[in-house]
């Protein structure tokens, strides 16, 4: 293990990024300069969404479906799973930052595998390694054509801890780097990328996007970015600028301000340790020019800033507006500010159930309808393209739990639903946590059940299978963690859903161990073989 790189007690990362010549067009966004076209930003729900939707393990070590062999000139394949790890942290840091998701190339991935399996054997940490003796001509050509086109570490046991805590923090706190590797992960123009792995070392190719002169038309791409998950954010600040907009300046300052505080803190060129702008002509890193910054600040939940650039110069070093914008950290696994007590489904009052339904209706033990009558008592209204509810005294619901009449119901069934209204009024949907930390489901389909609280099973994207109580023996629409008793058809069978909350909770677990006990390919569990009823 000598020959792997273990400096100091963490993980080391090499910033060898290579700086190529290049003709590059326009990139991310800043407000407040004149024409501006500010990158796109997310709310913080929708960031919890896409997180809960796109989940990796920084701790899950990967594995190899064919074990990478540079002698005999196999590089190797990883896992589905650990690329689709890897793959889901790199797309969620360019979804926070505004960015298009990237997918995975086979050529690239088998460059950039190739590549890990050459740094393993040489035991070195460089983009050009020296051939060794066993390793044919072809093997080596390969794997140089991944090295030199990719983001390289080495002592990290998983790939997607080399994106997040690796590359994207990029370098030692304590000096000021260029942040190369993460700039090429932030790379606008990048729309298909390969990952591999060798005994801690890690690659992504990153020059997909290398010298695509794409149509971005935005100005600036930040990091951290205006709805910034707290735990995801560590290292110096960045603003990748779009050199179509903003060229060389000698007078930038930036300006830190709390947003909930009086504490401004202000920074030049002179302290090269705290900011620094790598001016590129020709271009490097995914996106020439880029302000690098140290303010010194927290990066805690709740913390937000007001951050602007001065002296700024474009293209043909006539002055600019200020560029100004904001960022707000936030915990990712609490994502919604409550204005008052929020309650569950089961818990909600019969009082404010009532007040959404006609009068003469009952309402059971559980608060729900027993019947289906339009309720003449409010209306559904679309603002903005979001959907609304308006009581029959002109409030609109917010912040609370309400079971509505949907109008819009293909099926008798869907009829009426729970559904759950932010602080501004708007339904929400997708992933929802509660105060009491009980997480939820509201249904993104527009099939005529948009909004509505999920039960029973819920299938997403990745493929991960989630179960939402549909009965009142737990809270009504919670998602079920830990071994679960099911029934269907009559039969109940026991199911194990992950109980961490570490970004997996709640999947159904599938051909594994849990406490001792066997589950099959089905997520039922098994005894010698046989599915355990009851």
């Amino acid at each position: 293990m000598d020959k792997y790189i273990r400096e100091a007690i963490h993980c080391l990362i090499l910033t060898v990024v290579l700086i190529v010549g290049m003709s590059v067009s326009s990139l991310g966004a800043v407000a407040e300069v004149a024409n501006s076209n500010p990158v796109a930003s997310h709310s913080q729900q929708e960031i919890k969404s896409y997180y809960m939707e796109h989940t990796f393990d920084l701790e899950r070590e990967d594995v190899w479906e064919v074990a990478p062999d540079a002698g005999a000139g196999i590089e190797g394949v990883l896992s589905e799973e650990s690329q689709k790890n890897m793959l889901n942290a790199l797309n969620f840091a360019r979804y926070v930052a505004g960015l298009n998701e990237v997918s995975l190339a086979k050529d690239y991935t088998k460059k950039a595998q190739a590549g890990a399996e050459l740094l393993s054997a040489t035991g070195t940490l460089s983009h050009y390694p020296a051939r060794p003796d066993n390793m044919s001509a072809a093997f080596y050509y390969q794997a140089i054509q991944g090295l030199k086109r990719s983001n390289i570490a080495a002592g990290y046991k998983v790939g997607a801890d080399a994106v997040m805590s690796g590359w994207m923090k990029d370098g030692n706190t304590s000096k000021m780097t260029k942040l190369g590797n993460r700039r090429w992960i932030l790379d606008p123009d990048m729309k298909y990328t390969g990952f591999g792995r060798a005994k801690g070392y890690t690659l992504m190719y990153s020059f997909d996007g290398y010298n695509q002169n794409q149509s971005y038309d935005a100005d600036y791409i930040a990091w951290p970015a205006v709805n910034m998950p707290s735990k995801y954010f560590s290292g110096k600040w960045s603003i990748q600028l779009n050199p179509a907009k903003y060229g060389d300046s000698e007078d930038i300052t930036v300006e830190v301000k709390d947003m909930n505080g009086e504490n401004v803190t202000i920074l030049d060129k002179s302290e090269k340790k705290k900011l620094q702008y790598d001016y590129q002509s020709e271009g490097s890193y995914g996106r020439s020019n880029a302000i690098i910054f140290d303010p010194s600040v927290s990066t805690e939940a709740g913390s937000s800033y007001q951050v602007s650039v001065r002296g700024l110069k474009d293209p043909s070093g006539k002055a600019v507006k200020d560029l100004v914008y904001e960022v707000h950290f936030f915990d990712i696994d609490q994502t919604q500010v409550a204005e008052s007590k929020q309650e569950s489904p089961k818990s909600q009052s019969k009082k404010e159930t009532a007040a959404v339904m006609k009068k003469d209706e009952t309402v059971g033990k559980d608060g729900n309808a027993q019947d289906e009558r339009v309720t003449d008592e409010g209306r559904w209204e679309q603002v903005d393209g979001k959907w609304r509810f308006i009581s029959s005294t002109g409030e609109v619901l917010r912040n609370k739990w309400a079971r509505l009449y949907n109008p819009y119901a293909l099926e008798k069934k869907d009829k009426y639903g729970w559904y759950r209204f932010d602080q501004y009024g708007d339904m929400m949907v997708g992933w929802y946590k509660d105060t009491d930390g009980t997480w939820y489901y509201l249904n993104k389909n527009t099939d005529g059940t948009l909004g509505s609280m999920a039960t029973g099973w819920h299938k997403e994207a990745n493929g991960n299978l989630y179960y939402f109580n549909s009965t009142n023996e737990m809270i009504l629409g919670s998602m079920a963690t830990g071994w679960q008793w099911i029934e269907d058809n009559g039969v109940k069978k026991c199911y194990y859903f992950y109980p961490k909350s570490d970004g997996f909770q709640g999947f159904l677990m599938k051909s594994t161990q849990a406490n001792s006990c066997t589950v099959n390919e089905n997520g039922e569990w098994t005894v010698d073989g046989v599915v355990q009823t009851m």
